[in-house]
């Protein structure tokens, strides 16, 4: 199941798998995590190369130009963003200075929208969503990118993103964001959008060239077979793009996962922390979590701190991540 590609400012990714007391239906498995400055989903394979256009901050670019009014939820709205793209927003019903920008404060259809165009059909491009909220307003709801759910986004008193990812623009060049209302308040305040090369050309490109995320079948921890291990111990592995995993708190390797498992509850959690990137430099990933059908089954999983919420990960027989 392939996840949202998530953006990371670190010098060092830390996927942390936090798993309750589980079956053996809900063995965790981690076969391969893949890092590029370009996509994310086990344990798998990484590489990197730099975003060819800026995502804006919420300072520099976002809806708090409206004060407090009453909207229409059939009408559109339309603002410039950075990069050249343009969003169109449907279906909100005020714009509120406690939300430095758009508010749906009722149930019902349509459910508000911002939908980016002006991009190559096909194409991948990184994202950002600010909802800004002042503590009263404040809440989690769902939130789906071209009609792929993305779990519960959290609006806070915080000008950092509550999403961020990479997706695909559609055949028409455009990227859906649909918001549902579940508190009393659902927020837009901003958004981002900027394009990510992929393939060998017209990418961007490291000194060394451009980097690519490899595939499960080029870059994967399929090599112990069944074997048990020490939560205690940590497991190096060379990454595609010269970068370098840790692997530690996992149980078991197994034929089944094509890699690493956990199979029990408590501390440490486990966690793959890629290394040898430039520190403020903008990264994707793919995580790769394979699993026969017995063992499979979805767990949370964090990145850097920051949980990518639900739907959580999903471990299952397809090589996608």
């Amino acid at each position: 199941m392939t996840m949202m590609l998530n953006l990371l400012r670190r010098r060092l990714i830390a996927l942390s798998s936090a798993s309750a007391a589980m079956s053996m239906m809900m063995t965790m498995t981690m076969m391969l995590l893949l890092l590029t400055m370009n996509d994310h989903g086990g344990v798998g394979v990484v590489s990197a190369a730099p975003l060819a256009e800026h995502l804006s901050t919420f300072d520099e670019n976002n809806f708090s130009d409206r004060g407090n009014s009453v909207l229409s939820t059939s009408s559109t709205y339309s603002y410039d963003l950075a990069n050249g793209y343009i969003v169109d927003l449907t279906g909100w019903s005020h714009t509120r200075n406690f939300a430095y920008g758009f508010v749906r404060n009722s149930a019902g259809s349509p459910n508000p929208t911002a939908v980016v165009s002006e991009m190559v059909p096909g194409e991948t491009y990184a994202f950002k969503v600010y909802q800004y909220s002042t503590p009263f307003y404040s809440g989690s709801n769902p939130l789906s990118v071209n009609g792929i759910s993305m779990g519960l986004t959290t609006q806070t008193e915080s000008m950092e993103a509550s999403l961020q990812g990479e997706t695909t623009a559609d055949e028409q060049g455009r990227i859906t964001f649909t918001f549902t209302r579940e508190t009393p308040h659902v927020n837009l305040s901003g958004l981002a959008v900027a394009f990510v090369p992929t393939g060998t050309t017209g990418g961007a490109s490291t000194p060394t060239g451009p980097e690519l995320l490899s595939t499960l079948e080029e870059n994967n921890f399929n090599d112990r077979g069944n074997n048990q291990l020490s939560t205690s111990s940590t497991y190096t592995y060379d990454l595609a793009n010269n970068y370098a995993v840790d692997l530690t708190g996992w149980s078991h390797t197994r034929n089944f996962a094509y890699g690493f498992v956990r199979n029990s509850a408590g501390s440490p959690n486990p966690t793959a922390v890629v290394s040898e990137m430039v520190p403020g430099e903008t990264y994707a990933f793919k995580v790769y979590q394979y699993s026969t059908p017995f063992y499979s089954g979805s767990n949370p999983l964090s990145v850097n701190g920051i949980s990518m919420g639900s739907p959580k990960t999903k471990q299952s027989e397809p090589m996608e991540a």
